[in-house]
């Protein structure tokens, strides 16, 4: 099956937190192969995983999150849910960035508020859309977005793009954008906001 980017990266994710933990290994396996325990009962972990990793690769994207949420796997799904979204139900963006933006040049080099470094950084380059750290609304049980209509686009994300010539294909990015471009203060928005330089930025 082909995979984007982002799709891939959050395999990768996926395939990093099961690689630990064999019991969900063979929980996922059993319902993609439809097979019994004892199918597993003479393979090595190593075996289980190898197996694993060559399925994952196999499948749609969306089968593998199905499963992973059929065995809860807490800790992959809540990731999903903060940061894998592709339908158009956003809240339309501010003109601006929040002060706090990691990708504005007087941002606090290295800190993300625990998140990981590498989303940031590499979603400059995805067809993909950011979540807004301060302005999209959080379940205060789960600390993710009930919906998609409480999540808010990360406008420095999208400036991030514009700097460095990346063309989204994803459709709420590129309308966010277009209407970034027409604004009269883009150049001042485009000056204040990190681009090809926000790895050095932040020493990631």
């Amino acid at each position: 099956m082909n995979k984007s980017i982002i799709q891939k990266s959050m395999l990768e994710m996926f395939v990093d937190i099961i690689e630990s933990d064999v019991e969900k290994q063979i929980d996922f396996l059993k319902i993609e192969l439809e097979a019994e325990s004892c199918y597993f009962d003479d393979m090595s972990s190593f075996e289980i995983t190898e197996m694993l990793i060559s399925k994952v690769n196999e499948m749609d994207f969306d089968d593998v999150l199905k499963i992973a949420k059929e065995i809860e796997l807490t800790e992959f799904n809540l990731f999903i849910l903060k940061n894998y979204v592709q339908e158009s139900k956003f809240k339309k963006p501010c003109k601006k960035p929040c002060p706090q933006c990691p990708y504005l040049k007087n941002s606090l080099s290295g800190y993300f508020g625990g998140e990981d470094p590498a989303i940031y950084a590499n979603a400059i380059s995805q067809d993909t859309v950011v979540a807004c750290h301060t302005r999209t609304k959080h379940d205060p049980k789960t600390n993710v977005p009930k919906s998609l209509n409480d999540v808010s686009i990360c406008v420095g994300h999208l400036l991030a793009q514009i700097k460095t010539c990346k063309s989204s294909r994803h459709p709420d990015a590129a309308k966010a954008i277009e209407g970034l471009r027409k604004q009269d203060n883009i150049t001042e928005l485009l000056s204040d906001n990190l681009g090809f330089d926000f790895k050095s930025h932040h020493k990631i």
